[in-house]
C-alpha cells in the first residue's frame, strides 16, 4: 500500500506519496486519492530498497529477488512513471533504505 506523508512547508499544502513495490496502481489507489484531497502539490516517490534484493530466503538460501523479478519491478516502476506523466505529474525515484530516503522528500 502507498503511504502519505505531509511535507514540512505548510500543513495540507505539500505531500509525498510513497509507492511501495506491492501496490503501484493508480486507478483504485485509496492512498493516492486521499493524498490528492486538499493538497496544493503532491510528489509521488518510489524507493528501490537494496535489502529487498540481497536478502536470503529460508528456501535453500535463494535470494529474495531474482534478476527476472528485479527487471519486472523496473518495468513496473517505469510504467508507473509514464502513467503519472500522462496525468501531468512525475515520479521521484530513490535508492536506499526508505526510512532514510523518504524524509528527504518530505
Amino acid at each position: 500500500m502507498a503511504r502519505v506523508a505531509q511535507g514540512s512547508m505548510s500543513r495540507n499544502s505539500s505531500r509525498v506519496l510513497w509507492f511501495r513495490s506491492n501496490d503501484l496502481r493508480l486507478d483504485d489507489n485509496t492512498a493516492l486519492q486521499a493524498a490528492c484531497r486538499d493538497a496544493q502539490s503532491l510528489l509521488p516517490v518510489y524507493v528501490f530498497d537494496p535489502s529487498c534484493f540481497n536478502t536470503l530466503t529460508r528456501y535453500g538460501g535463494a535470494r529474495k529477488s531474482t534478476a527476472r523479478r528485479a527487471r519486472f519491478l523496473l518495468e513496473c516502476v517505469a510504467s508507473l512513471r509514464r502513467r503519472l506523466e500522462a496525468h501531468g505529474s512525475g515520479l521521484a525515484v530513490g535508492v536506499g533504505s526508505p526510512s532514510e530516503i523518504i524524509p528527504r522528500f518530505a
